[in-house]
């Protein structure tokens, strides 16, 4: 009796407290009866969020499912597969056939050195090295299967700014002479395996091998993107073995404003020659630049005309340097953003970066600092260190998990658009978890959301992001896990920043 009487007292204490909790509980939590609603429409955006929302929920009674779990934030890494680095252009409203260069405008004394065949290690590596040391511009045209053969050589490649890589097809073959199927397969093939041994920047340039097009080549290289197919109009003949004095001697011979010269990584004397005939070129008050610098005119972008919708928003985004084009000369408009870009460019324009940043606990395996600061395309490595954990630290992106458990980035993978609207969603301050309503438990039915093809615990934030104009969707669904091109992420930036009061003039 005595131990069942301690029982009942016992029990009696906890009714008490648990009728005290509650009331607490009702009367503070943000939701309940009475509370003041929180508004979906941002119509003002005045601050920076620096932290994501958080929901502090005390802990659920075990003896009772009223009361739903507290619903996470939506990550910008979801549970879905790890995002991955997009090799297909982005966008739409190619032409029917990839348009046909062989020559430049002859408007000014620029001549494009370009390059491509399989490679012969040696011979390659010494093109390659005397580029560099000679800060020359030249254009690559890579095969796949060379690429897939020559990990050092491809590696080389992406360390140097100056490099601009374009497609050379899977297989070094006449491509006339092969079917649909063969064509669909090789066509891209070149700069696909580049991205997928290096996560580098391509072009979208295209030459086949031997210069052999048709109707249907130029019309396959068109649906991969390549909107152009380059030749050339200058050659020496380098692969049938002439002299280093007789490569130099050719191509000086007929050099003219404008030209395109064709140069293989794998002719025996060209290594040689390169030395020579990049000083001859320079002594006869020509600049060697890449066919995008060649083939723009006036515009800052090859790949970015006036009349382009993302215009305005490109101009902005280099000219600040908080989305930069690259050193080649063209912006990389129709590839995939890059995560890391995505973070350095929040992060400035947002106004959070610093230089202080501790680098001895790097959050993810994948994003470690470097050992000494090298310049790239994208700003340093360093830069990419401290931009990616600053963006964690104030909440606007996070990583996840990979296979082994460790925490994992992903800086090279390609932004998608539920990422691209959460990250905008925690910058402007916008809602981004759903709201919880205690002793209340909810079933959402698919028919009944803003957007069919969102995970539940987005749709708040990304119903904010395209109320705020930030984003469109249409048709009552989001394509959550499409790719998120650098020219379309430059615009929904510029908005964004132009909503904060952040743009600057």
């Amino acid at each position: 009796m005595r131990a069942r009487g301690a029982a009942l007292a016992g029990s009696a204490v906890l009714l008490c407290l648990g009728f005290l909790l509650t009331t607490l509980f009702l009367g503070f939590w943000p939701g309940a009866a009475g509370a003041e609603p929180t508004s979906t429409q941002p119509q003002a955006v005045s601050s920076v969020a620096t932290s994501p929302p958080t929901t502090s929920v005390p802990a659920p009674d075990t003896t009772t499912t009223s009361v739903p779990a507290p619903v996470p934030p939506a990550a910008d890494i979801s549970d879905v597969a790890a995002p991955t680095i997009s090799l297909d252009p982005i966008g739409n409203g190619w032409p029917s056939l990839s348009r046909v260069i062989d020559r430049g405008p002859g408007g000014r004394r620029w001549v494009a050195l370009t390059f491509d065949d399989d490679y012969n290690p040696d011979l390659t590596l010494s093109v390659l090295r005397t580029l560099r040391l000679t800060a020359t511009p030249a254009t690559l045209f890579l095969t796949g299967n060379a690429n897939l053969a020559s990990q050092e050589i491809v590696d080389t490649i992406a360390r140097d700014p100056l490099l601009e890589v374009a497609d050379h097809a899977g297989h070094h073959v006449d491509l006339t002479e092969r079917d649909t199927a063969f064509l669909k397969e090789n066509i891209g093939g070149g700069v696909e395996s580049y991205r997928q041994m290096t996560g580098a920047h391509t072009s979208f340039f295209f030459r086949p091998p031997g210069g052999h097009f048709n109707p249907q080549v130029l019309s396959i290289a068109a649906q991969k993107g390549f909107l152009d197919t380059v030749t050339w109009d200058s050659s020496p003949g380098d692969y049938l073995g002439p002299s280093a004095a007789d490569i130099v001697a050719n191509i000086m011979s007929t050099i003219r404003p404008g030209r395109i010269i064709l140069l293989h990584f794998n002719a025996p004397n060209t290594a040689n020659a390169l030395p020579q005939l990049i000083r001859s070129i320079k002594a006869r008050g020509y600049k060697l630049v890449t066919l995008s610098q060649l083939l723009k005119g006036s515009r800052a972008f090859y790949d970015v005309r006036p009349d382009d919708p993302a215009y305005d928003a490109v101009s902005y985004m280099s000219r600040t340097g908080l989305l930069r084009g690259f050193p080649t000369g063209d912006y990389g408009a129709m590839e995939g953003l890059s995560r890391q870009d995505l973070a350095r460019a929040l992060v400035l324009g947002l106004g959070l970066h610093t230089t202080e940043v501790d680098t001895s606990h790097p959050t993810f395996a994948d994003v470690l600092p470097p050992t000494s600061d090298t310049a790239d395309g994208s700003g340093s490595q360093m830069a990419r260190f401290d931009y990616i954990e600053e963006a964690v630290a104030h909440g606007l992106m996070q990583g996840g998990k990979g296979s082994d458990g460790q925490a994992l980035f992903w800086p090279k993978a390609t932004v998608r658009r539920i990422d691209l609207a959460l990250a905008v969603a925690k910058a402007a301050g916008l809602p981004t978890s759903p709201t919880i309503t205690p002793g209340v438990t909810t079933t959402t039915s698919a028919t009944t959301l803003p957007f069919t093809d969102l995970p539940a615990q987005a749709q708040q934030a990304v119903a904010a992001v395209v109320q705020a104009g930030f984003v469109t969707a249409d048709g009552g669904t989001f394509r959550p896990w499409e790719p998120e091109s650098r020219s379309h992420a430059a615009r929904v930036l510029l908005r964004l920043f132009s909503a904060l009061g952040l743009a600057q003039k």
